[in-house]
This record gives structure tokens, C-alpha cells and sequence, in this order.
């Protein structure tokens, strides 16, 4: 049995974890082969994410932005200066958002953590921007605050790869087409708005480029 509690209230761990637990015991699926509990840790999916740096310590293979040889060898790759330290992480974000230091922001996907309590009244807070955009599959309370709604593509209606709980790269291949006319992948905004920022090196047109 595997299971993970990302997608429910903190309140309810404890309790839903006993119930996985019961749910082996009473079906006598413990102590033989073939046959487990296997917990997934806190933020699994963001495996991929974080190989790629997408975490504010970290440069694309976990490498450490204050680590001077690293800087260097991405500086050289991308043709760009780096800063020396750590970004803000989301806690530090938010909170950033409360005081006024940030006054736009950009958020792909939604989270459990916008609206479960793990960091606060996220939404009190995004109400004080001065603009916000978000990019999402479908709407939901962080949509609605939105200034700019960007329309993005489920799994099934792009490519590009997953990176699962043993690090294996999957390949994410495209099974259906997108009805609206308007929806794109994530790369595809990503690219279309540095772009129109004037911003070298996304010219990206299929994922294996990147």
C-alpha cells in the first residue's frame, strides 16, 4: 500500500495514517512477500523540480548557489552573472508579500500549502499585490484572485518527463489535444513570456531542447 498525506488536512494525518495501518493488519497484508505499507515523504512529486534547481539554494543536479565553482560553471553555460546567495523560500515569500517588499508575483500550479494553514493566511496575503498572475489546469481560489489567468495543459495534453521516487526520468507523452485554443504547456508560457521580455536563451520549441 503506498500513500502520502500531501493532499489532506495536517489535522487528519495521524488518523488516516492508523487507517492505512488497519486497512494491511485486517487484511493480512503484513510480514509476507509482496506485501508492505510504503509511505511516500512530504513533497515527492517536487523530485524533478528540485533536480532541475527550481529551490532557492540549490543550481540544476543540487548544486549550491554559494558554492563559487558552481556559479561559475552555470555563469559560463548561461552566459549570466548568479547571485552569491540563497532566494527566499515560500514561508520567507509570503511573508515578504505581507510587509510590501513584493508587489507581483507569478504562481504555477496550485498547492495544498496555499490553503491548508501550513503557512499562514496565504490568500489574505496575495490579496495585497499589486498584480498577480497565476498559471493553472483548472480554476480554484488562487485563480480567482488572479489580475492574469494563463490557461495551462494537463499531463495528458503535453510531453516532457517525470521524475519518480527513485529518480527514474519517465517520459510524459501526449495523449489527447487541448479543446481551448488558448491553453499552452508550462514550457510554452515560460518561453512566450521571456520572449517578450527580451530575454536570451528560451528559444525553446520541444522539451529535449531545454
Amino acid at each position: 500500500i503506498l500513500f502520502g498525506l500531501d493532499n489532506v488536512p495536517p489535522s487528519t494525518h495521524l488518523a488516516a495514517t492508523h487507517s492505512v495501518i488497519n486497512l494491511a493488519l485486517i487484511t493480512g497484508n503484513v510480514g509476507k512477500p509482496g506485501s508492505a505499507l510504503f509511505p511516500l515523504w512530504t513533497g515527492a512529486n517536487d523530485q524533478g523540480a528540485l533536480d532541475m534547481g527550481c529551490d532557492p539554494k540549490l543550481l540544476p543536479g543540487h548544486l549550491r548557489i554559494d558554492d563559487a565553482t558552481a556559479r561559475e560553471k552555470f555563469s559560463n553555460a548561461w552566459d549570466a552573472t548568479l547571485p552569491e546567495n540563497s532566494g527566499s523560500g515560500i514561508d520567507q515569500i509570503i511573508e515578504d508579500v505581507r510587509r510590501k517588499k513584493i508587489k507581483a508575483m507569478f504562481i504555477i500550479g496550485d498547492h495544498s500549502a496555499y490553503h491548508d494553514g501550513s503557512i499562514g493566511d496565504v490568500y489574505s496575503a496575495l490579496d495585497q499585490l499589486e498584480f498577480l498572475i497565476v498559471s493553472d489546469n483548472f480554476p480554484s481560489e488562487l485563480s480567482q484572485r488572479a489580475h492574469v489567468v494563463l490557461p495551462s495543459s494537463t499531463f495528458v495534453e503535453k510531453r516532457g518527463t517525470y521524475t519518480n521516487f527513485e529518480r527514474r526520468v519517465q517520459p510524459l507523452n501526449q495523449v489527447i489535444r487541448p479543446e481551448a485554443r488558448n491553453v499552452r504547456s508550462d514550457l510554452q508560457i515560460l518561453t512566450a513570456i521571456a520572449t517578450e521580455m527580451g530575454i536570451d536563451g528560451f528559444e525553446f520549441k520541444v522539451p529535449e531542447s531545454v
